[in-house]
């Protein structure tokens, strides 16, 4: 059952019906949420004029006007192309985007044409296109971020102003027993740089923050990693010990909730179970949040899985009731094909697409638009930028 458990759900409604959303393209999942401003466009290029996508194509650096049948306003274009390409958007002489394709954001613009460059080392075509208008969104993000960025300068208030909930990780452990330790970092005690972490963090911001714990597979035998490990045996052999020792920190230091990570690649599938036991158990003993990030991977099949799937999150049970927030992740990141598939999904509590600060942002914003709430996991300058561009 290892890595397969979430796949059951992006074809699953968590109500255990089949989603004919499974196989809905990101342009298409984008058309179905906002008007597309291409209907009655012309594209004209150095061949001439063209009501026809597929004519927008070239070798080597080339390019075209996209003509409206009016003035429109807009501020997101969805451009994909069959190569590796650079593009620059330009309206009214202005230059609006610069940079790679794919789901671009940037201050609306009312103009009658959109110009487009492309730049290539070979032959493109255009592949999809679709220019919109999304209104700004009231839907703020949870956010992951790493101590040595709470600590080391990168992160500043600002940053911290349009988010919903801060998950922390930082250097707490946790042994097969359910005991709750810090480690030592560089030297410094591992209970003093916890306590300047949290202490920086809330200075930064007035948003909720909740303490993140890795829930790993081990045999036992190997030490317990740096960061934020809560050992998947403490969950299966130790839970109330356990949840009331992560519970005891969480209220030491003033933290709204916890946060635990399946994805490690190594968590077993009965980890469902475990977090349903865990969750009720940390209900029973806390009034504070608690988070879940679980892995998302292929598309196996099967009675058993879905009957997994259908008792863990059908109404009333501990997903519907206890948890407060489900953030998915995948290997890679979460692409805009994967958030598209997340759009169709429909259940009774919070499930957020995991956005790698790291990797590609524009698919935060390709999330918000099409209706999801979204996690930016590693929080930085690039994942507070995204933000700014749909609030």
């Amino acid at each position: 059952m290892k890595k397969k458990l979430f796949a059951v759900i992006i074809c699953l409604a968590l109500t255990a019906a089949v989603l004919a959303a499974c196989s809905a393209s990101p342009a298409d999942v984008l058309d179905g949420k906002l008007t597309n401003l291409t209907a009655n466009v012309t594209f004209e290029s150095g061949d001439g004029v063209s009501d026809k996508l597929s004519s927008c194509k070239g070798e080597g650096d080339g390019g075209f006007n996209l003509i409206f049948d009016g003035k429109k306003t807009f501020n997101r274009v969805f451009i994909t192309t069959s190569a590796q390409t650079s593009v620059k958007l330009s309206a009214e002489g202005e230059t609006i985007y610069s940079g790679a394709p794919g789901y671009i954001t940037f201050p609306s613009v009312t103009s009658g044409e959109l110009r487009i460059d492309v730049q290539c080392d070979g032959k493109w075509t255009v592949e999809s296109l679709g220019i919109y208008n999304a209104p700004a969104t009231d839907e703020l993000p949870i956010v992951g971020v790493n101590a040595e960025d709470v600590l080391g300068g990168r992160l500043t208030a600002e940053d911290f102003e349009h988010v919903s909930a801060v998950i922390l990780r930082t250097n707490v452990l946790y042994d097969t027993d359910g005991g709750v330790h810090f480690a030592d970092v560089n030297g410094t005690d591992g209970s003093e740089y916890f306590s300047s972490c949290v202490s920086a963090l809330k200075a930064m911001t007035s948003a909720p923050v909740y303490m993140q714990a890795d829930v790993m597979y081990t045999d036992g035998k190997d030490p317990v990693a740096d960061g934020a490990h809560l050992r998947y045996a403490a969950l299966r052999t130790n839970s109330f010990s356990t949840a009331g020792n992560l519970a005891a920190v969480v209220s030491r230091y003033g933290l709204q909730g916890l946060h635990l990570d399946f994805s490690d690649g190594a968590t077993e599938g009965t980890s469902l179970y475990l977090l349903s036991e865990f969750a009720q158990k940390w209900k029973q003993i806390s009034s504070s949040k608690i988070t879940v990030t679980m892995r998302l991977e292929g598309f196996e099949r099967s009675e058993k899985y879905d009957k997994l799937v259908s008792d863990f999150f059908r109404d009333g049970n501990t997903a519907s009731s206890l948890l407060d927030a489900l953030i998915l992740t995948a290997d890679g990141g979460v692409s805009y094909e994967t958030a598209a598939e997340f759009a169709g999904m429909e259940s009774k509590f919070r499930i957020m697409p995991a956005i790698d600060c790291n990797e590609d942002v524009s698919v935060f914003a390709f999330a918000n638009d099409c209706g999801l709430s979204a996690a930016l996991m590693n929080f930085n300058k690039a994942g507070a930028d995204a933000v700014k561009s749909v609030v």
